[in-house]
């Protein structure tokens, strides 16, 4: 309103398409092009009085200066080039759309400080809850399954800190860097990374604690929802834990893939290998080659096991 009465009048020409941001509205005087822009960010600051989570902005920017409003002007007035002349950002607070508002920055600094103590409380009461009894139990059943029979029950409490999360809101929350067995949490320039024993990472865009739709704790972040649109998603302990699983078997298989590159491999369906290749050819040696576990992930128990056949079929 203040700069409406000011002579600027609203600029359609230049309100074409989106950049990403929540909304805008351009004005323009006849000699320069102001954009009054809202947009989701994600904030984090250091310590334990600082807030950590998605913020809404509200930037009032001058256009570049080579920004021609009449003669020879493209059309776009790109969001990264704006010179802000006022901002105001909101802390949002809420796991979700339905069960969320706004709030200034000094409340959603408390209000961060009282979600990171009740997490704090909610890890010391898991610990806990998981006795010994429980933990004597799980590692009898799973030295009963085939393969399984050099587990140890610190692979258990390795597992229960990754599906239960632990280790990835300890990193979000504090932006430190947590470590379970050969696996890394790392956040930064709001996103969460996951580097893998392999060295590759996955990428999670814009991570938070929030509410999930049951009302309890969830991890979620930025991405394509099932209905294809960009919106935050749920996740939870289960799903990441599938996540690793899953990139960890595909740079195992990538691995074997490259030790056996003397070979005409002609596809890939999940974990197995099609190779097209003379009847003499060693099968023996292929398993062979294709069971080696990689030097980034030692003592894992690999074995591959084949067959030959004159087209592809399921044995």
């Amino acid at each position: 309103t203040e700069l409406l009465n000011q002579g600027y009048t609203i600029f359609p020409d230049t309100m074409n398409g989106s950049q990403g941001e929540i909304a805008h509205i351009d004005l323009t005087n006849g000699s320069e092009i102001l954009r009054v822009l809202l947009t989701r960010e994600h904030h984090w600051e250091r310590g334990e009085n600082g807030y950590t989570g998605d913020t809404i902005l509200l930037t009032v920017g001058r256009a570049a200066p080579d920004t021609r409003v009449f003669d020879n002007w493209d059309g776009t007035v790109w969001n990264s080039r704006l010179e802000p002349l006022f901002q105001i950002e909101w802390a949002w607070i809420g796991g979700n759309r339905l069960h969320s508002w706004y709030t200034d920055m000094e409340e959603g600094r408390r209000i961060s400080r009282l979600q990171w103590e009740r997490y704090k409380a909610q890890q010391t009461e898991r610990r806990e809850e998981l006795g010994d009894a429980f933990k004597s139990a799980a590692l009898k059943w799973l030295r009963k399954q085939p393969r399984m029979k050099t587990c140890k029950l610190e692979d258990i409490e390795t597992m229960l800190r990754v599906t239960d999360d632990e280790a990835v809101k300890e990193t979000i929350d504090t932006h430190e860097a947590t470590k379970v067995g050969s696996v890394s949490f790392h956040a930064r320039n709001g996103m969460l990374f996951i580097q893998l024993p392999s060295g590759r990472q996955l990428s999670y865009v814009k991570p938070r604690i929030g509410e999930n739709q049951f009302g309890g704790e969830s991890v979620t972040y930025m991405g394509i929802d099932a209905n294809k649109k960009w919106s935050r998603i749920e996740s939870y302990g289960p799903k990441l834990t599938e996540n690793i699983v899953q990139a960890v078997s595909r740079d195992v298989l990538a691995y074997a893939m490259k030790a056996l590159s003397g070979y005409e491999i002609v596809g890939h369906i999940h974990d197995e290998l099609i190779i097209e290749c003379p009847q003499d050819t060693s099968l023996e040696q292929v398993c062979e080659t294709m069971g080696k576990a990689p030097p980034w992930l030692p003592g894992i128990d690999l074995r591959a096991d084949g067959y030959q056949c004159f087209f592809y079929q399921k044995q």
